[in-house]
């Protein structure tokens, strides 16, 4: 299942495999974001925002989290950003 330590234990060696890939740290962000794992998932949004700026998905789910977190003014900003 998505969040589950084996999900994000392979998540962690496609990373390793491929550490410039800003989808692989979108999607371990994600499975961080699904098991409570908050500010891991906000590292791995940051990372895949540092390699792809562009990238709105990772931008809608680093919201999603900071929502998660009660970070309102946070979650807006990365809402409009991911809608730019």
């Amino acid at each position: 299942a998505q969040g589950s330590s084996e999900n994000i234990s392979s998540l962690d060696s496609v990373i390793r495999s491929n550490p410039r890939d800003p989808e692989a740290y979108n999607v371990r962000g994600s499975a961080f974001g699904r098991a409570g794992r908050n500010s891991d998932a906000i590292k791995d949004f940051n990372t895949a925002l540092q390699l792809n700026p562009n990238f709105y998905q990772a931008y809608a789910n680093r919201a999603l989290v900071y929502r998660n977190m009660g970070n309102t003014a946070q979650a807006a900003a990365d809402y409009s950003k991911s809608i730019q």
